[in-house]
């Protein structure tokens, strides 16, 4: 045969997107997993209101953190 089909002339798995030394992927960690406050949650109450438009991502995760903080010291209180 010439190569082309010839399944015996291939040393190594024919895919091309298999890594060569085996090491697993690493896991992606959640973005907000120190977040008491889900980012997301703050985001659907904030755009409830019809003022607020469009807002940075980095948005629902100040306003969040700014909560927990604020009930901290409330609760200090």
């Amino acid at each position: 045969m010439n190569g082309v089909g010839d399944i015996r002339s291939c040393d190594m798995p024919c895919s091309s997107s298999a890594p060569a030394n085996n090491v697993p992927a690493p896991v992606r960690k959640r973005r907000f997993s120190s977040a008491k406050i889900q980012p997301t949650r703050v985001k659907k109450v904030m755009q409830s209101d019809e003022e607020i438009g469009r807002m940075v991502a980095s948005v629902p995760v100040a306003i969040g953190r700014a909560m927990e903080h604020f009930a901290e010291k409330l609760l200090e209180a």
